[in-house]
């Protein structure tokens, strides 16, 4: 005789059935979530970390099979978008919860098949002014119109329909090993969506893979901009030869522009470890790729933090065409808010001669500066900084989310 199911037995099996079911009308999803353990946990709804998916049981028993369908789906897009592997340092999970949901129940709202296929339990979060936004975008928002955590999350008949939790730490496999495994995943899926379903969820990982392919492309924008703007290689009035300064004479220092690389580094508090992390990385890569043998960084929130050894704006980093780019460390001062004007005033106010600026960003601040007569380029990991009467102005390059 058959042994009964126990009632937590019977919503996962529901939630298994309701995953395969989606092989047709959402490949990508099945392929994403299709081999991810399921276990029944005490939340309020569903939960993943990238590795699983949690399932609250009481929850679960309220769910129609379609709904089941859109959650999974939902799931499956908080890691398609790594939302587990980037909360950044100022973002509580409870608000980065929320952002998320905003920008991923809006996909799943747009998607050709809901309302048939799936669709999403009823008061989960949506708003169309979000439609395109980065995660950290609505969170930034959200924060600015008075967030509290402390708020109920039905307060306005709203709720959260999944959840994502930070993924876990792994001892024989680093963050970089991680992601890279990722990726693969989402390139499988992604194959799968487009052999098997030309509908379903959108092509939903197949969008994800190809912004990956677009952040790829981006980097090689950023090398070719670098490359070509350094290109020129007459020597340098930029910073006189220190080993005459003291007999008031004053000569070119010896090295081509193309050796030269000017960077300033928003360092308000919006920007954690790992957007400083991946700013560290790109100048080690640029630093290597174009033999730099000087690097003047500046770091700027409301104002420029000046050198505390030189009293000067800018922090140097010497190197050798490029040698010892590896031990490069950024010595980041700030932590405020955000003004991009500084910089470009302090520029033209001791008259430091620039070949180009390289502004590393996370977006969130405002310019209202005119373009200055050098080329700028806004290396920015989350969103496009917001231009006043100026216009927009510079390049603009979004290699991160």
């Amino acid at each position: 005789m058959q042994k009964e199911m126990t009632e937590e037995e019977r919503q996962l099996h529901r939630v298994k059935v309701c995953r395969a079911r989606l092989y047709d009308k959402a490949p990508g999803t099945f392929m994403m979530m299709g081999g991810l353990p399921i276990e029944a946990a005490p939340i309020p709804t569903f939960a993943t970390d990238g590795i699983k998916i949690f399932v609250g049981v009481d929850f679960c028993k309220t769910l129609a099979e379609t709904e089941i369908k859109a959650i999974i789906i939902h799931e499956s897009l908080h890691i398609s978008l790594k939302h587990h592997m980037r909360r950044p340092e100022w973002c509580s999970i409870k608000l980065w919860n929320v952002a998320c949901d905003y920008v991923i129940n809006d996909w799943i709202y747009l998607s050709e098949n809901y309302g048939s296929e799936f669709c999403l339990p009823k008061g989960c979060l949506w708003d169309r002014k979000f439609r395109g936004w980065a995660a950290e975008k609505v969170a930034k928002y959200l924060l600015d119109q008075g967030w509290d955590d402390d708020d109920d999350d039905d307060e306005n008949g709203e709720c959260r329909c999944g959840d994502v939790m930070d993924a876990p730490e792994d001892e024989d496999m680093s963050s970089e090993e991680m992601e890279a495994e990722l990726d693969k995943r989402i390139a499988d899926a992604s194959l799968m969506e487009k052999s098997v379903s030309e509908t379903g969820i959108g092509g939903s990982i197949t969008k994800i893979q190809n912004q990956q392919q677009e952040r790829t492309t981006s980097s090689e924008h950023v090398r070719h901009w670098l490359q070509t703007t350094f290109s020129s290689k007459h020597k340098s009035l930029a910073r006189p030869n220190r080993r005459f300064v003291y007999k008031k004479i004053y000569l070119p220092t010896p090295k081509r522009e193309a050796e030269r690389l000017h960077v300033c580094i928003d360092s308000s508090a919006s920007v954690g470890r790992r957007e400083l992390g991946d700013y560290r990385a790109n100048i080690v890569r640029w630093a290597k790729e174009l033999g730099l043998s000087l690097i003047r960084v500046a770091y700027a929130d409301t104002r420029v933090h000046p050198n505390k050894e030189t009293g000067e704006v800018w922090h140097d980093i010497v190197l050798d065409n490029g040698t010892g780019a590896d031990s490069i460390e950024l010595n980041v001062h700030g932590g405020g808010g955000t003004s991009f004007d500084h910089i470009f005033q302090e520029i033209e106010r001791t008259g430091e001669q620039v070949s180009a600026l390289v502004y590393m960003t996370d977006g969130y601040g405002g310019v209202s500066v005119d373009e200055p007569s050098y080329p700028v380029m806004w290396l920015s990991s989350g969103c496009v900084p917001s231009f006043g009467r100026t216009g927009k102005w510079g390049m603009h390059v979004n290699i991160d989310y």
